[in-house]
């Protein structure tokens, strides 16, 4: 953990890194997380992938946006795109102009900010009181940020790298590949999960763990592939049961 991140920790309560346990503990904070966010949003060597979500209102226009770095010719940007609840815009900012827009963004009443870096996870729940509630956990991927223009259609739960989640359940081969006779069926996973997402529910239910119920649909692929991505992807304590 850089000096000044474990400064800025240690001034807003959030927990140092606990080698340990590979893990930290989830902390209320003050507004001091939007500078942690932006900072790591900021850093070129690790960030990966920024995503704020919440409902749209007078204060909000958006429902979803996300963040993530590109290469393009005239050099490095950050690519921010905007979802209401009929389309998508997609700018492209470079150095001052995206820490810029990073700040009103910041500013704006979302749910939830969940952010991927090569270091580590941030996820950020703003309670109904309006308390942040910031939780850090090592990498779920490491993977060095995709600076690609051009990138494939994001999906809630990606398929370009090895899941043990993904593998343990059938879905993915050894090496990191949907197994052919499992495509419709992830398809059919990221569907679910982003129709889900689109209700806004998930930021409206303060009660935690959030309780999932299989009443004993087939192989329960859907619910264990959202089991995965609440707990793991978005931080969000989920517990499953079956009927």
């Amino acid at each position: 953990m850089y000096r000044e991140d474990r400064r800025a920790a240690q001034s807003c309560c959030v927990p140092v890194y606990n080698a340990s346990n590979h893990d930290y503990e989830a902390e209320t904070v003050s507004d001091d997380y939007r500078d942690i966010i932006k900072r790591a949003t900021l850093d070129e060597a690790t960030f990966i992938q920024l995503t704020l979500k919440g409902k749209i209102s007078a204060d909000l226009p958006w429902r979803l946006v996300t963040v993530r770095p590109i290469m393009l010719k005239s050099g490095r940007h950050l690519q921010v795109s905007h979802f209401d609840a009929k389309q998508d815009i997609t700018k492209n900012y470079a150095a001052g102009d995206a820490a810029a827009r990073l700040d009103e963004l910041l500013a704006l009443p979302f749910h939830s900010l969940s952010l991927r870096s090569t270091v580590e996870d941030l996820n950020v729940q703003i309670t109904k009181k309006g308390k942040a509630i910031l939780h850090r956990s090592s990498p779920e991927h490491a993977q060095q940020p995709d600076l690609s223009h051009d990138t494939a259609k994001a999906q809630s739960i990606p398929a370009d790298q090895p899941d043990p989640f993904l593998q343990q359940i059938g879905l993915m081969t050894s090496d990191g590949r949907i197994k052919a006779e499992m495509q419709d069926k992830f398809a059919q996973i990221n569907e679910f999960i982003k129709l889900l997402e689109h209700t806004g529910a998930l930021e409206d239910i303060e009660r935690r763990p959030l309780r999932i119920l299989d009443c004993g649909c087939g192989s329960a692929h859907l619910s264990f592939a959202l089991y995965h991505y609440l707990n793991h992807l978005r931080g969000i304590a989920a517990a499953l049961d079956g009927v």
